[in-house]
């Protein structure tokens, strides 16, 4: 990897032809696809233009050696590719069929027929089974639910064994492990050093990843809440917080080193219990506003003083890439507590690029919240806080109830359905699933539905930096704490992203999305006749 991030990196580009496209229907499939990453934005959205002689190329950017993308091409093709060196991708619209050549054609054909044809059933099942085990906490010491999970790995790597794989199997086997790995790391939650203590640690300790792909991204990001738990267990102390910001803090305004200063003052020293006084959440409220409060520099220094010593470098430093937050202002903070640290150059380089890409995402949502006021318009409800790029519209009610509020949502878009999106800046699944859902917006934008994007969990400035960031369209408002327990209580909704879906006549739909990666525009869409 060292001599790779220091090599020159040209782009890698798919390329393809759609052949024996219908004459009934000429219109030209879509293409897109999704850039598997490390880090604070987990995904990188591709998308491409098909040509008038059915030829399409998709450019990307050589972020690392091998990297996964799943790819799509409308309703004709949809694979989870590997690219390194290129490939080309000849799709017939007529059977439905498609051939992949190129430097990266073989081990692609390889690994798709392994991951969707060969004994597919028992491999979905396995990887069930592995999920449901890993999250029955209760259900004995973890020594015996270790070992059921190993069972079950060796029966995936005995499946790979039949397979026989002649091109792909170091990632395929690869991906099986992290796969056993991210099970047994989620089992051990509350209970991190029984995995530490156990014959199994080692293993995971010295995991071998030798592509980017959802699995190897799970494992690293589990690894890095795994040792977040290990060393803190389930809160940072706010004295360790606002600590690890002493340094960058240095070079902030003066009201913001006033700030940290006074919250400092009124922490005690090692407690995990924060100060409940209203002069403490006064100072940290200024500080989150200003874009100046995070965990995140806590938490790396924490995970680094801490960490296991089997646990190589190189594993310890690519898994701090994933504390990073979502938020680009914690972010940046973020990236200057790792960049004091990090030794690996390749580790590095990623780091030089993501901070890069962060400033840049930062300064852009700052100009967009320092628009003049004038740009506000009032609406069905209201007046928002701001008027923010792609027409989002940024609400906050303090003083209601979550019933008032989708009350007072309700009465201003009568005759129209209401999907309500609750999420999060910190929740890296809702941030996967919000490019599908302004996909789903845009597909649906001339029907009757409004989308109504609930915020959770978060403070008001991390908010509105996102969504400023995120540049995603439709009502956007602010949940303090109580108004989302009663809103997530009265759908039944028990984690985030959560999703409830009420029709023109305001009837709810229980379960009908669970993620907008995995529902069909048509679905919601029969739904909103007369």
């Amino acid at each position: 990897m060292e001599q790779w991030s220091e090599a020159v990196r040209p782009p890698v580009r798919i390329t393809g032809r759609i052949v024996n496209l219908s004459a009934d229907n000429p219109a030209k499939p879509a293409i897109s696809g999704s850039l598997v990453l490390a880090g604070p934005q987990s995904q990188l959205a591709k998308t491409a233009v098909v040509a008038d002689d059915g030829t399409f190329q998709l450019e990307l950017p050589a972020a690392y050696p091998i990297q996964q993308i799943w790819f799509r091409v409308g309703r004709l093709f949809y694979a989870g590719l590997l690219v390194s060196r290129g490939l080309h991708v000849e799709i017939d619209a007529a059977n439905l069929s498609a051939k992949l050549t190129g430097p990266d054609g073989l081990l692609n054909e390889e690994v798709r027929r392994f991951q969707f044809q060969f004994r597919k059933e028992r491999q979905n099942e396995i990887e069930r089974l592995m999920r449901e085990i890993s999250l029955q906490r209760d259900a004995g010491d973890l020594g015996t639910t270790l070992g059921k999970l190993e069972d079950l790995h060796r029966e995936s790597r005995a499946l790979l064994d039949e397979f026989a794989p002649r091109f792909g199997g170091f990632i395929l086997a690869s991906d099986l492990d992290a796969q056993f790995y991210s099970a047994a790391i989620r089992a051990s939650r509350g209970r991190e050093r029984e995995l530490v203590d156990s014959p199994l640690w080692p293993r995971v300790a010295r995991h071998a990843t030798w592509a980017i792909t959802n699995e190897q991204t799970a494992f690293f990001r589990g690894l890095q809440g795994f040792l977040r738990g290990l060393r803190f267990g389930s809160r940072v102390p706010a004295s360790e917080i606002l600590a690890a910001l002493s340094s960058a803090i240095s070079l902030a305004p003066p009201a913001v080193r006033e700030n940290h200063a006074a919250a400092l003052a009124l922490c005690t020293p090692n407690s995990a219990t924060a100060p409940d006084s209203a002069e403490f959440k006064a100072a940290l409220q200024r500080l989150s506003e200003a874009g100046w409060l995070s965990a995140a520099p806590a938490v790396i220094r924490g995970i680094q003083s801490s960490a296991p010593a089997a646990l190589p470098t190189a594993t310890l430093e690519f898994a701090l890439i994933f504390a990073i937050p979502a938020d680009a202002a914690e972010a940046v903070l973020a990236y200057s507590t790792l960049e004091e640290t990090i030794t690996k150059p390749w580790i590095r380089a990623l780091l030089r690029d993501q901070t890069r890409e962060a400033k840049l995402r930062l300064a852009t949502a700052n100009a967009a919240l320092g628009a003049r006021s004038e740009t506000v318009t009032a609406t069905p409800l209201g007046e928002p806080i701001k008027r923010l790029p792609a027409g989002a519209q940024p609400y906050r009610w303090p003083d209601l109830t979550g019933r008032a509020i989708l009350d007072q949502i309700r009465a201003a878009f009568p005759g129209r359905a209401l999907l309500l999106d609750f999420w999060g800046p910190w929740c890296h699944p809702c941030l996967e699933d919000l490019p599908h859902s302004r996909a789903m917006h845009a597909a649906l934008k001339d029907r009757p539905i409004e989308f109504v994007y609930f915020a959770c969990r978060t403070d008001p400035g991390a908010w509105q930096r996102s969504v400023a960031d995120l540049r995603l369209a439709g009502t956007h408002v602010f949940l303090e704490p109580a108004q989302t327990a009663e809103l997530m209580s009265l759908f039944g909704l028990g984690g985030f992203p959560g999703y409830a879906f009420l029709d023109r006549d305001g009837k709810y739909h229980p379960g009908l999305i669970t993620r907008f990666a995995n529902t069909k525009a048509s679905a919601i869409d029969a739904l909103l006749k007369p």
